[in-house]
């Protein structure tokens, strides 16, 4: 009987299993209790200000990305008006309007 015991860990709830090999019947479950959270509060608040600092850092990044690809598009767009203002507009004939 001993050698028909299957020793398994399940893989949703990372619990220890026991399963007769012959049967398929769970003989035991032993579930693995999850970590207990530190109880040092000042930790836990330099956790959060920092994770609000790296936040505040990624958003100002974004931000001025932001702003520099606006003034580039503005640069292009100055840069193809200027080229364009003293041109006439020309108008695409097509085929149709030949007739």
């Amino acid at each position: 009987m001993k050698d028909s015991i299957l020793h398994v860990c399940c893989p949703c709830c990372r619990a220890d299993l026991e399963v007769d090999a012959d049967t398929g019947i769970v003989l035991s479950h032993q579930v693995k209790r999850p970590k207990k959270p530190s109880k040092d509060l000042s930790k836990a608040v330099a956790e959060i200000r920092g994770a609000e600092a790296r936040r505040e850092e990624s958003f100002q990044k974004a931000f001025a990305a932001q702003k520099k690809h606006e003034g580039e598009l503005e640069q292009k767009f100055e840069g193809l008006f200027k080229r364009q203002k003293g041109k006439p507009v020309e108008r695409h004939v097509r085929e149709i309007d030949l007739d």
